[in-house]
């Protein structure tokens, strides 16, 4: 059958760990785990080959030949396999995504009429279910690498007596609230290398692998999601749905072509199985309300609380405001008291980057922190002048954009009509009148808002004329593309590439092997 691995290639011969069989009509639905997933392939001999044996111990490794074949229950259709003993399996229980406890063959009598069970054979069944239970639970709640064990009920062979998913992600998400955060430090030093913030925030993240990001091409999961959006499409073949759903660690938007979420409004929590493939992902079965889980459970936030990012800003723009001769940076302490409210809760994008509640603060802070190191490094720019730029450059989007309570955001009448860089300068030419303000350096912070996009094709009002117009341009890009690195490395294992170009980067990522996957951002959790 070829070269031979434990990663999934439809069509060449693959190692697999047999997780379940689940007996249907006349034909098998057997569960399949692989280096970085699961699969779901119908088995019933109709292309059976030398190969041929079906197996029948949940927890052995096999030597299967799949190829695509969607059916009702299953993905891919099996075309050979080498069971058992005979596949030689190079890998251990580690090397797969799931980890499942070998069950004991039963007597011929036993096996002939399950009637005849006796009572220890009995006991052991149960005490298999309740041992399974254990890891799956455990797998789910405890590390990335065993995420799919929240998709039980998807896995017929392997859900019986297991806690289901929604209880799986309650578990976690209590567990995540008694954690510990770490916050940004404070210091009134004047020494600007003190106040990058850097170790904070690195201290301050907490990764927590997404589900809907862990389910492999050609994959499907069955998992609590939150419904942010619907809007309703029109296809060839008449309407569907596009919907955006969160499993806090990713937000998606997926298509419903059977109105299978017509049943669930926004703001609340359901159960469906995604399934993975080249278009995105598809809600593949009938949403269940799940009453146990609070959407406040699904509301993604950044790594580090949002009041103290805020206090942070503000605590250096009115340093910057005692300091003698100061004007733009008192334009931003107003700004900043004056819409606290909003920029504690603000999404920076509908889409794109920081797309998130409390992700326009998120977004201001890291580029504070990059604008900082390079003050330290270059002489020419104006403290005052940049770092009031980089906390005012996106403060038209609380205009431009409505934020919900989940964090998703949307765009109002004026900010499709004006955009958030003309929106801003205007915000701040009146908060400056107000406090009796004028001068150069407020012309050239204007200018630095209506600048910031940099060129044309990014939607610049004028093309930055300033070196602190340019720098911050270049930051705000840098802290785009760097969030959206992060996500793409969030859903990628080390020394792998996306599937797809990433529409935001125009390229397919590539996740280094050496990276530290714990200090990329790409996943948040609650405090």
């Amino acid at each position: 059958m070829g070269e031979k691995t434990n990663e999934h290639r439809p069509g060449e011969g693959c190692y697999y760990l047999l997780c379940g069989i689940s007996e249907r009509d006349g034909y098998s639905i057997l569960t399949l785990a692989h280096k970085s997933g699961i699969v779901l392939a119908r088995y019933d001999g109709s292309r059976r080959s030398e190969y041929y044996n079906c197996p029948s111990t949940v927890g052995e490794t096999v030597y299967a030949k799949l190829v695509p074949e969607e059916s009702e229950d299953a993905d891919y259709a099996v075309v050979n396999i080498l069971p058992g003993e005979q596949a030689h399996c190079p890998y251990g229980d580690g090397d797969f995504a799931v980890r499942v406890k070998r069950q004991q063959p039963a007597s011929d009598t036993e096996t002939a009429d399950p009637k005849n069970k006796s009572e220890k054979a009995l006991k052991n069944d149960s005490d298999n279910k309740a041992a399974n239970a254990s890891e799956n639970v455990h797998g789910a709640v405890g590390s990335a690498d065993k995420n799919a064990a929240a998709e039980n009920d998807a896995m017929p062979a392997m859900s019986e007596g297991v806690t289901d998913a929604p209880s799986a992600v309650a578990a976690a998400a209590a567990a995540e609230k008694k954690a510990p955060t770490a916050t940004p430090k404070k210091n009134t030093d004047k020494k600007r290398t003190e106040k990058k913030g850097a170790e904070s925030m690195q201290s301050g993240a907490k990764r927590k692998r997404s589900v809907l990001a862990d389910i492999p091409m050609d994959g499907k999961l069955a998992l609590p999601l939150l419904l942010l959006g619907r809007v309703e499409k029109q296809g060839a073949k008449g309407p569907y749905y596009d919907v955006m759903v969160s499993d806090k660690g990713s937000t998606v938007t997926a298509k419903d072509f059977s109105g299978f979420t017509l049943t669930v409004q926004p703001g609340e929590v359901f159960e469906a199985t995604v399934l993975h493939n080249s278009f995105g992902y598809n809600i593949n079965s009938q949403a269940k309300h799940v009453p146990d889980l609070s959407p406040d459970d699904f509301v993604r936030h950044p790594p580090l609380r949002e009041e103290d990012m805020y206090e942070h800003i503000l605590d250096r723009l009115r340093e910057l405001a005692s300091e003698e001769g100061a004007t733009v940076s008192r334009v931003g302490v107003a700004v900043y008291e004056e819409h606290k409210d909003a920029l504690l809760s603000w999404s920076a994008a509908k889409g794109m980057h920081h797309n998130h509640r409390g992700g326009l603060m998120f977004h201001i802070y890291r580029m504070m922190g990059a604008a900082e190191g390079m003050l330290d490094v270059y002489d020419s720019l104006d403290p005052e002048l940049l770092l009031t730029a980089v906390a005012l450059h996106d403060i038209g989007k609380l205009a431009e954009l409505d934020t919900d309570d989940m964090g998703t955001a949307s765009y109002t009448v004026e900010g499709q009509l004006l955009g958030h860089l003309a929106i801003g300068e205007d915000m701040v030419a009146q908060t400056a009148a107000r406090l009796g303000i004028e001068g150069e350096k407020l012309l050239l912070l204007r200018h630095c808002l209506a600048a910031h996009h940099g060129i044309p094709e990014y939607g610049t009002i004028v093309t930055p004329a300033i070196l602190e117009a340019f720098v911050l341009y270049t930051l705000d890009l840098c802290d785009s593309r760097v969030f959206m690195y992060e996500q793409a490395y969030s859903a990628l294992e080390p020394g792998t590439v996306a599937e797809k170009k990433d529409y935001g980067l125009g390229v397919a990522p590539y996740r280094p092997s050496f990276t530290a996957g714990a200090r990329y951002l790409g996943d948040y959790t609650d405090d």
